[in-house]
């Protein structure tokens, strides 16, 4: 139901807010006008994001600096048990589908060394020093023998390799 403009500015944030959604099993989803993929209100001449104003009418102001985020990951959502307030960096962190976030979440290469101090290159992207090494003496070893390994031949030769790292 869409009341007219005139009864609408006469509502309070909160009121607005209470016609605006519908209580689904879990979430709450705003029915009122989109914006994008995010609802929107007009509160005093303001165009207001739903679900911050649901986060501002539930906790409070969002602290500066900070972002709303949907825990349930649906952005139509403004059920306030689902908003929380974060940094933009745990934003873009909890939020991305990015490979490049994912391995910056790695805290081990593939083959089960750790991605941390001495052993941590970045070259420019966060690389293992130590199969780094393996690889550069696979690459001198087949230019030695004069010819590429196969990939049984390459798994075989990286697995006895006892690559070394030197101390700083």
């Amino acid at each position: 139901m869409t009341l007219p403009a005139r009864l609408l500015a006469k509502l309070s944030a909160r009121e607005r807010f209470e016609i605006g959604h519908e209580k689904t099993a879990t979430c709450w989803n705003w029915i009122g006008t989109p914006s994008a993929a995010y609802g929107q209100v007009m509160i005093s001449g303001r165009r207001l994001l739903a679900h911050r104003l649901s986060f501002e009418l539930h906790h409070g102001p969002v602290p500066a600096g900070l972002y709303v985020d949907h825990i349930c990951r649906n952005k139509r959502c403004v059920n306030p048990n689902h908003l929380r307030a974060v940094t933009p960096r745990q934003n873009v962190f909890e939020n991305s589908i990015s490979p490049i976030i994912a391995l910056s979440a790695q805290t081990h290469c593939k083959r089960g060394h750790p991605l941390s101090g001495i052993n941590l290159v970045f070259a420019p992207e966060r690389v293992c020093r130590l199969c780094r090494n393996a690889i550069s003496s696979l690459y001198k070893h087949e230019r030695r023998i004069g010819r590429k390994l196969n990939p049984e031949e390459r798994e075989a030769f990286m697995a006895s390799h006892k690559p070394r790292v030197r101390k700083k």
